[in-house]
């Protein structure tokens, strides 16, 4: 009797366990529990990554251009155009002989680069061969980029002889002047002639050393007989009596007639 009562005994404390257990569990599964909040997510990386320089969403391709403003004999003179979007950065030019040489950037025949805005508004590169053809390209902006081969462009022929403007006195309504001209050619000449056009409406009233002709507003002056032969490096000169304001510069051409 003692034995089956002590059975039973443990069979009603296991049932509480099992009761006790089962309540637990559903409880810890109850969905009206409130959840324990989780931080915020976000896709903001750890750190912001730096650069060196800002990229410009204004900034044009290309970012250095330009074109021939002037030419001489053994100069050529570029304005060239650098995009201020991106800041003034160096931008340089260089020459070449042919467009396969330039397109192949070999054998340059000279160049120049700008440093300022100044200077990029009259790029000029010196020691060119006069009467040759040039091909050139445009480089840098702060860059790696080159234009495409532009050109050609050619320097002026060397000139024969040249001619000096020299203004030696004057008064109110009148002057008095005088051009030198020298040969340059290389080899001796027989005549030469000088031309340019006045400032401001003066008029030639007499010459000498020179047979002058004018118009409204140029003058041409030719050697006279005895001063058109000329030795290498040779000069000679001839005067005028001006009418009119005494101008301080003429712009001459000069050039060898025989």
């Amino acid at each position: 009797m003692r034995r089956r009562w002590a059975a039973r005994g443990i069979a009603v404390m296991a049932g509480l366990v099992l009761v006790l257990g089962a309540g637990a569990t559903a409880q810890a599964a109850d969905p009206t529990a409130t959840p324990i909040p989780s931080p915020p997510v976000t896709d903001a990386p750890a750190t912001t990554p730096v650069t060196s320089r800002p990229v410009s969403t204004t900034c044009a391709l290309p970012p250095v251009s330009g074109s021939v403003t002037g030419a001489t004999a053994t100069t050529l003179t570029f304005s060239v155009s650098v995009s201020l979007a991106c800041g003034f950065h160096p931008a340089s030019v260089a020459l070449f002989g042919s467009f396969q040489d330039a397109q192949m950037g070999q054998n340059q025949r000279g160049g120049a680069t700008a440093y300022t805005a100044a200077e990029a508004a009259a790029l000029t590169v010196t020691g060119l061969t006069p009467a040759t053809l040039y091909w050139y390209r445009f480089s840098g902006g702060g860059s790696s980029f080159s234009s495409l081969v532009m050109g050609p462009v050619y320097t002026q022929a060397k000139p024969q002889c040249t001619a000096t403007y020299q203004l030696d006195g004057s008064w109110e309504g009148g002057f008095v002047a005088r051009i030198s001209v020298r040969n340059v050619s290389g080899s001796p000449t027989t005549g030469w002639r000088v031309g340019w056009n006045w400032p401001g409406g003066q008029s030639i009233t007499s010459a000498w050393s020179a047979t002058v002709s004018s118009g409204a507003a140029s003058v041409a002056a030719t050697n006279a007989d005895y001063n058109g032969a000329l030795t290498v490096d040779g000069n000679t000169a001839f005067g005028f009596l001006g009418q009119g304001a005494a101008p301080t510069a003429l712009t001459l051409t000069c050039s060898v007639t025989a």
